[in-house]
């Protein structure tokens, strides 16, 4: 099989600020726009080495390009400068291999190896933002992250509507993309990267390296024609191990990383009558910012569904989220941000296709 994939991005941005301390030279309105061009070729195919061993070869070609970039600013004296930014591209070849070795009727044994990249969008390379006074910079000089990693696993199917899946994987992340603290207070003498008023400086970084490495399990048991038992559970120890210009950073975990993922979930589906379900969903603690002084806590939240099939198209379906109303936090960027609370919603689903 070979492929080719485009996309296309032009963004712009035009914001009317209201900073912390106002003067003169105080930015009050600022526009950022720019041009992202990617484009992928890929082959892959799929060797059956004997009746019980398969394997997959596939390298894929990237190519991205960003142009027409410009930042505008007015200060509140009336004044403006814009800054172009240079017209940028780069490449990258990727390559990955796996192998599934279907070892006795009831056994599955696969593993891979694999290399992909992230190129950085025009959010991280033009537009700054604020939160509260937490200022986050971007930076037009951002390469892309690149992923080089592994894993191995199994999938065990030993009767009664039982499936077992485990995996484990390592990646070792090339120049990660993250928000790495400059200063938590003006400097003095002031030397300010960030626009006054501001007591965190943040900036859009290419960090060094980071280490991810994992376990994921997940088992469905179909108790009956009608009924479902899921669940699943994520181990993820992503911390950085290489950071030039910055070792305060080395070994901690990077940030906005849950330490771990767990669902479980019921399930009754009759296509002739109705469905409902519950799932519970945890997520393990992580942290809002790369220094890991800003913690947020560990969370369990339940879910219900249901959903009457009024015909064979149309379903009329009810959800609530978070039925508990459980109070957690989403981010600490300069300001506490809640997660969803208690949230009923319903309404009709069309299903033609059906």
């Amino acid at each position: 099989m070979v492929g080719l994939d485009v996309r296309s991005i032009t963004g712009t941005t035009d914001e009317h600020l209201n900073p912390a301390v106002v003067t003169a030279a105080s930015v009050m309105r600022r526009v950022a726009e720019g041009e992202q061009l990617l484009y992928g070729l890929f082959a892959q195919d799929v060797y059956e080495l004997s009746q019980a061993v398969e394997a997959t070869l596939a390298i894929r070609y990237d190519h991205w390009t960003n142009s027409a970039a410009s930042r505008t600013t007015t200060r509140n004296d009336g004044t403006s400068a814009t800054t172009v930014f240079p017209d940028r591209s780069d490449s990258q070849v990727d390559p990955k291999v796996g192998l599934r070795i279907h070892a006795l009727e009831w056994l599955t044994v696969r593993g891979s190896a694999y290399q992909s990249f992230r190129a950085p969008t025009l959010d991280e390379l033009y537009r700054p933002f604020q939160v509260q006074t937490t200022y986050t910079l971007s930076n037009e000089n951002l390469k892309a992250e690149t992923l080089i990693g592994g894993d191995a696993g199994v999938d065990v199917t030993p009767g009664g509507g039982l499936q077992l899946r485990a995996t484990g994987y390592w990646n070792q992340l090339k120049d990660p993309v993250t928000n790495v603290t400059l200063y938590r207070t003006p400097p003095v003498p002031a030397v300010l990267l960030c626009p006054p008023g501001t007591t965190i400086c943040r900036q859009k970084q290419n960090l060094g390296e980071a280490r991810i490495r994992g376990v994921e399990a997940s088992a469905d048991w179909r108790l009956a024609r009608t009924w479902l038992v899921g669940a699943s559970y994520s181990y993820i120890d992503a911390r950085v191990t290489s950071a030039p210009g910055n070792d305060a950073l080395v070994g901690k975990r990077l940030a906005q990383n849950p330490l771990y993922r767990a669902t479980a979930s019921l399930l009754y589906d009759d296509p002739r009558t109705f469905s409902a379900g519950a799932t519970v969903r945890a997520l393990g603690q992580q942290y809002e910012d790369d220094l890991n002084t800003l913690p947020l806590g560990e969370v369990v939240l339940v879910d219900l569904y249901g959903a009457w099939h009024a015909s064979r198209t149309v379903d009329v379906f009810l959800s609530v989220n978070n039925l508990l109303d459980e109070t957690y936090l989403v981010g600490r960027a300069g300001v506490d941000t809640i997660g969803q609370p208690l949230f009923v919603h319903g309404g009709l689903r069309f299903q033609p296709g059906r």
